[in-house]
Formats: C-alpha cells, structure tokens, sequence
C-alpha cells in the first residue's frame, strides 16, 4: 500500500487522473478502512480528495480524525497533519484549523519542535483560507519561533505561503516579495 501511495503521489503531482485510477484498481482489495496503518488509511482520503469522490474523502477524513488516538505515536502525528490538509483541500478549513492546534499543542508537550511548526503553519493556513487574518497572524508568530533556521524548501512551503499572504493583507509588499 506504501508504493501505490508513492505512486499516487506521482499522480496528483502530474495531474495523472489514469495513474490514479490504476493504482486505485489495484489497491483497493488491500485497503481496509479500520486499518491502523497509516498508507492503509491515507491512500483512500488522498485519491479521493483530489481525484475521486468529495463526500466519501471527507467521510473518510473524519473517520481518520475520529481515530487519531489509535495510531502508533510515530503515525499519529504524521496521520494528524495529512487530514488537516486534506479537510483543508476539501475546504473544511475549521477541521483544519482544529487538528491543527489540538497537535501543535501535543507536538510542544513532546519536545517535537518540526512538528510543532508544521501543525501551526497549517493552522494559519486553515484561518488564512477562512479570512481570519488576525487569528492566522497568532499561529504564524508561533509557526515563526519555531521554524527552522533555513525555512525553505518542500516541507516549508505552508509557512511561506502563509508569510506571503499575511503580507499581502497587511499592505508590505517588500514581506510578500522576501517570501
């Protein structure tokens, strides 16, 4: 299930409905929606977020959400972010904006500092998406004082992106252009 995922991944990168589809035949007999594995359970949310059907991502999304608590430590963190992405792909940003800050808490109390940052860039982002430009400057500051020294690159483009656009609301344009 982890190499269709990869696979899958390839697909949504390249716009490759096809690929998807395929992996998606191929796989579904494996996947199991109690799994606490957490390809097991991404790879159905991801194809169906971006490729498939709405209404079963977001149910399936909420079934993850609701199952948080079952999965190994080193899953449950990364399982915790990839649905509050993808509640925000789906445009469910107050889920995104929940998981992130309940796990933006527990990554702070474990010393997880990457994580930290990570879940509150992505709650900004999820007040960013509704508008909530003050609440979204909060969690920024946060995501900020823990960001990596170099905050570029793949695993920091949520916090730039946020960088930008609190920019931009905020009339300073030279921030917008240094993001």
């Amino acid at each position: 299930v982890a190499a269709a995922r990869i696979l899958l991944i390839i697909s949504h990168e390249k716009c490759e409905k096809q690929l998807a589809d395929m992996a998606f035949r191929e796989i579904a007999p494996f996947l199991k929606e109690d799994s606490m594995q957490f390809s097991n359970r991404m790879f159905p949310i991801h194809f169906h977020t971006v490729f498939g059907d709405q209404a079963e991502a977001y149910a399936l999304s909420k079934a993850l959400a609701r199952d948080l608590e079952d999965f190994h430590m080193q899953d449950r963190m990364h399982a915790a972010h990839n649905a509050a992405a993808m509640f925000a792909l789906m445009g469910a940003y107050d889920k995104t904006v929940s998981i992130g800050a309940e796990y933006s808490e527990r990554a702070e109390t474990l010393g997880a500092k990457a994580w930290a940052h990570d879940f509150y860039s992505v709650t900004a982002a999820g007040y960013i998406m509704q508008e909530s430009f003050e609440s979204a400057q909060e969690w920024h500051a946060r995501a900020t004082l823990t960001a990596p020294e170099q905050a570029r690159g793949a695993l920091s483009w949520v916090y730039l992106a946020n960088q930008s656009e609190l920019a931009i609301w905020s009339g300073n344009a030279h921030d917008a252009q240094s993001a």
